[in-house]
């Protein structure tokens, strides 16, 4: 077997029936023999029996992750493919260009990178709510939202992939180990962070990793995510992430297990936000405080005081 597309799913059948026909219509090289892996992860709806269907249209497996968590059904795939040469991630809800695999075998056939990662295009239903902005300062919202694109070609960029377009060989998989069962989605909550602490793990050991701008996958926007309220949860989770992902804990100036500076930043955030007018603006101030409140719920935690994880 040469590729494997992953793609771990939890309750999401529907948008998961979607996503396997898009890669039912991939124009694969002469050739290059491929399967899709379908990573069911604790799943109570119809989804085994929408992967099982999927067989009949093109080649694809079933496994099933009892343990909920994106990161326990990441472990999961890579266990179940062994035999692969090459590993796609993507997620259970997008449109892959039909080119997508054939770009990324080239990607990893005619150069020597352990990793790579491609465009990820939004795709708004209606026009973007009026809060919304993606230019300047603004540029936090966009994280909010599965969006990675820096134009064409391929190259090295400081940015690393994000899960929903990524590719690894299957040796690198092999070096590094398993995905942090501490990060990534768990059920129905925004927590991430385990693609971005992979990547770090690759590059850190000098593992090189590829933008590839060819390789596009299609991410729609859910009604979901076009709330307010969707954006302040996520900056939460994402500050809760920033933590887990720092080597070393502070352990002096704290204020009932929080550092002291992280309090005021906090103080100043919510300044900015209740005295700001322009909603933009507001809404951004709010934004940092939602990931500051993160920070600091993540340095409160028991075992966060106590170093562990």
């Amino acid at each position: 077997m040469n590729v494997s597309i992953v793609l771990c799913t939890h309750n999401r059948a529907d948008a998961l029936r979607m996503t396997l026909r898009s890669l039912s219509l991939q124009r694969v090289p002469h050739g290059v023999s491929w399967e899709v892996l379908v990573v069911d992860n604790a799943s109570t709806d119809h989804t085994a029996r929408v992967a099982k269907e999927a067989a009949s249209i093109l080649p694809c497996r079933y496994a099933f992750e009892p343990r909920v968590g994106k990161s326990f059904a990441l472990n999961t795939a890579a266990r179940d493919v062994a035999a692969s040469d090459l590993l796609l991630f993507t997620d259970d809800d997008i449109v892959a260009h039909e080119d997508w695999v054939s770009v990324m075998w080239q990607t990893f056939s005619q150069t020597d990178c352990a990793a790579a990662g491609g465009r990820v295009v939004p795709v708004w239903p209606m026009p973007k709510p009026p809060w919304y902005d993606d230019s300047g300062e603004y540029s936090l919202m966009p994280g909010a939202l599965v969006h990675y694109d820096h134009g064409g070609g391929t190259r090295v960029i400081p940015d690393l992939p994000y899960g929903a377009n990524m590719a690894f060989r299957k040796g690198v998989l092999d070096t590094f180990g398993g995905f942090n069962p501490q990060l990534g989605p768990r059920g129905r909550t925004l927590m991430r962070g385990e693609d971005t602490d992979y990547c770090r793990r690759i590059r850190a050991a000098g593992g090189k990793i590829l933008y590839v701008g060819d390789a596009v996958i299609y991410h729609p926007v859910t009604m979901e995510r076009m709330k307010k309220s969707y954006f302040s949860r996520w900056y939460f989770q994402y500050g809760r992430k920033d933590i887990l992902l720092e080597p070393e804990r502070v352990t002096t100036h704290l204020w009932f297990g929080v550092p002291r500076y992280l309090i005021h930043r906090i103080a100043e955030a919510s300044l900015r936000w209740v005295t700001t007018t322009d909603p933009r603006r507001r809404f951004y101030h709010r934004l940092e405080c939602s990931r500051l409140l993160g920070q600091a719920a993540e340095y409160w935690r028991p075992s966060a005081r106590n170093g562990g994880p």
